[in-house]
């Protein structure tokens, strides 16, 4: 257990200033990863919350955080909720580095978003519980869950059922999953000891998503996934990814708005268009009214762009008037 006295208690303060100033500084380039999937605040509200429940991640290496914030933002993931940062020491250089490791509730998050998906679950199987699985052609699984039950878990599955009317599906024994999990940096802290059947249904649902239709994801979450992945399981360092300036997509831009035209007070079917337009949505016994005040008898085939001026600026100040 940690002891904590007044002088780590006044370092981690330190500490955790010094990461407040890094998110004020990062703010807009974070607010550029999330492509407004979430807001910014919210999301380095819970990215500070991670800091403060675990302090070790103050010790990080900057590289390693701006790497992790910015990974966790390009997903638009919820730092602490659907990814968590976890320190590991580099026993090669010395240095601490924070890792993102995504969990099943992430993974869930992000199969939805990309449109190709109706329904996307995983299950754990417990000993005991009736569970089968179908090959061949006609491929399925019959599960009757046990909510109540703590036995040992034998077995876990994902399913993703797609908007095309298809299932996929994939299973993973304890077994295999355990094998997965050993080579995770991740192996004994964080998600995996804290929640592990949230991490066995990740596992299998990661699985099922590299088998799934390519569509299911744009490139780019492809190729974050994978990322993460690497760096999770401890083939690639963070070195071998851009750390700072790779921002996501940007975020849609408002149309344009539509500018006004410019209306020649010399050309009468100019002026005529103009005061039809206005005219329009008012009352006809108000619209003759008008016309006849500015002396326009016949708006058809008034020619006058005096009188035409005239009545659209009595039609403008009745609009406002009213």
């Amino acid at each position: 257990m940690k002891t904590v006295t007044k002088g780590n208690e006044g370092a981690e303060q330190g500490a955790l200033a010094v990461i407040s100033r890094e998110f004020k500084e990062a703010r807009g380039a974070v607010e550029k990863f999330l492509a407004g999937r979430l807001p910014v605040d919210f999301f380095l509200n819970s990215a500070g919350l991670c800091f403060r429940k675990n302090p070790d991640l103050a010790q990080c290496t900057i590289e390693s955080r701006k790497y992790s914030v910015r990974h966790a933002a390009q997903l638009g993931l919820i730092p602490g909720l659907q990814v968590h940062f976890l320190p590991f020491k580099d026993n090669k250089t010395g240095a601490t580095n924070m890792v993102p490791v995504i969990d099943y509730k992430g993974l869930i998050d992000i199969a939805r978003r990309s449109g190709e998906v109706k329904d996307v679950y995983a299950r754990v199987v417990r000993e005991g519980e009736p569970f089968r699985v179908r090959g061949g052609t006609n491929p399925g699984i019959d599960h009757e869950p046990d909510y109540a039950s703590t036995k040992p878990v034998v077995a876990a599955y994902a399913v993703i059922k797609l908007m095309n009317g298809a299932d996929h599906f994939d299973v993973m024994s304890e077994a295999e999953i355990q094998r997965v999990r050993q080579c995770s940096r991740a192996a004994s802290s964080g998600p995996w000891v804290n929640f592990p059947d949230e991490m066995r249904k990740k596992t299998v649902l990661r699985r099922a998503c590299k088998t799934a239709p390519f569509s299911m994801f744009p490139p780019e979450v492809h190729r974050k996934l994978q990322e993460e992945e690497d760096v999770e399981f401890n083939r690639a360092k963070l070195a071998d990814f851009n750390i700072v300036d790779e921002p996501g997509p940007e975020p849609p831009k408002a149309p344009p708005k539509p500018q006004k035209t410019t209306i020649d007070p010399a050309d009468p079917a100019a002026l005529r268009n103009e005061l039809k337009t206005i005219l329009a949505k008012m009352n006809v016994d108000v619209s003759d009214k008008l016309l006849f005040e500015a002396g326009v008898e016949d708006l058809n085939a008034c020619a006058d762009p005096e009188k035409l001026q005239a009545a659209i600026q009595l039609a403008k100040d009745s609009q406002e008037g009213s």
